[in-house]
């Protein structure tokens, strides 16, 4: 039983005061939907509603499983809505290394912008002229001016 698929249910049922208009909600057949909070009062060991052919109506276990679940899955949604969130945010360090003058000159002038649009991305810029190991110095990118790169694992795009 899948527990929070069955709380959502629980819950659509109390809105809807109706299994009916809760099954067709959930897209399930009442019958379905019936046999699943049953399945739950099962599980608890009580009676969480009290249905009749004409209305129905919350025990006093069904108010305070209702009360829970409204709030477990206010938070569960919440929780998931922030790591969507963070997952779709670029943070964490960037470390980019480039040759002295252009990093003065072209680099330079667009860090301000770029910082202001991921301010929860970390910038280091290392600029120098030396040939260095990309790799064992642990840069994320490496701005190179040349024709053509000495045979290497690394793979690199023209620009412009």
């Amino acid at each position: 039983m899948d527990v929070l698929l069955t709380m959502r249910a629980f819950r659509r049922v109390v809105e809807r005061n109706s299994f009916y208009k809760a099954a067709e909600d959930l897209a399930i057949t009442p019958a379905a939907l019936s046999k699943q909070i049953k399945q739950l009062e099962s599980r608890l060991g009580t009676l969480l509603l009290v249905r009749t052919t004409r209305s129905m109506s919350l025990t006093e276990a069904g108010q305070l499983y209702y009360q829970e679940a409204c709030r477990l899955l206010g938070e569960f949604d919440a929780l998931e809505q922030t790591v969507a969130a963070s997952a779709q945010q670029v943070s964490g360090t960037l470390r980019v290394n480039a040759p002295l003058s252009f990093g003065l000159t072209v680099l330079s002038p667009l860090l301000p912008p770029f910082m202001q649009r991921y301010p929860q991305l970390q910038v280091e810029l290392t600029l120098d002229d030396r040939v260095l190991d990309v790799v064992a110095a642990g840069f994320d990118i490496s701005l190179r001016i040349r024709r053509r790169l000495p045979d290497s694992s690394l793979s690199a795009r023209a620009l412009g």
